[in-house]
């Protein structure tokens, strides 16, 4: 499987191409333990899980209803995830970030969540 730009990618080729191959995700959803609603509490997604920004995060430029792709997680204890690295990208697929997050700033995207586009400012 040929990748475009994969020499300039942060993430490793091997965790993209687990991605692009196992697009529905159901391998991985069915380990994810998310309960958000009902906890109150952050809880683990699982890797290449599609999730929602819910927090304007002004230094990563993310905001409420932007979409990433986790691709990796960082935890405080075994069973503690303190946050995730994702991967969000253009409506067209091309990478506009990798960027850390905390746990509490982002949620599992379920079926009733809909797409939807903002522009980006342009650099001045």
């Amino acid at each position: 499987m040929r990748i475009p730009n994969a020499s300039a990618a942060i993430i490793s080729h091997e965790k993209i191409v687990k991605y692009l191959l196992n697009l529905d995700c159901s391998v991985w959803r069915a380990h994810s333990t998310f309960d958000y609603a009902r906890s109150g509490e952050t809880s683990m997604i699982a890797l290449y899980n599609r999730v929602i920004i819910t927090r304007h995060i002004p230094e990563e430029n993310l905001f409420p209803g932007d979409v990433g792709t986790v691709v990796e997680e960082y935890r405080d204890a075994p069973d503690k995830i303190i946050g995730y690295e994702l991967e969000v990208f253009s409506a067209d697929g091309h990478t506009l970030a990798v960027s850390s997050v905390p746990a509490d700033a982002v949620r599992e995207a379920t079926a009733a969540d809909r797409l939807c586009s903002r522009m980006e400012e342009a650099a001045v």
